[in-house]
């Protein structure tokens, strides 16, 4: 089994509905040999990182590889990012979300 585990961030401002990624593999030949695919269930949030997860059986043909990448509502166009962490202008915003504690009640 070959097992390939990609990592995702969302940069758009909007969440991604069912991400999925198709891996295509090729002979030396460009011939096709095998594939598979990994999908990430439910949304991926503006900003989050997940791994997707694509297992794929050995084949001794296989040369070279290609990902595709989709959602629920058509394709995805994919962008290097510089690094997998949140944006640091991120946290502040989620430390503001984060709910306040209760009140100690007096006795």
């Amino acid at each position: 089994m070959v097992v390939t585990r990609i990592q995702v961030r969302n940069t758009m401002k909007a969440p991604i509905a069912r991400l999925t990624v198709d891996e295509t593999w090729y002979d030396k030949g460009g011939a096709l040999v095998t594939g598979s695919k990994g999908i990430i269930n439910g949304l991926l949030q503006p900003d989050e990182v997940q791994t997707v997860e694509i297992r794929t059986p050995f084949d001794a043909k296989m040369s070279a590889n290609n990902y595709n990448f989709s959602h629920a509502n058509g394709t995805v166009k994919v962008h290097a990012v510089k690094s997998l962490d949140a944006p640091k202008d991120a946290a502040p915003a989620k430390a503001a979300a984060a709910p306040a504690k209760p009140a100690a009640k007096k006795k």
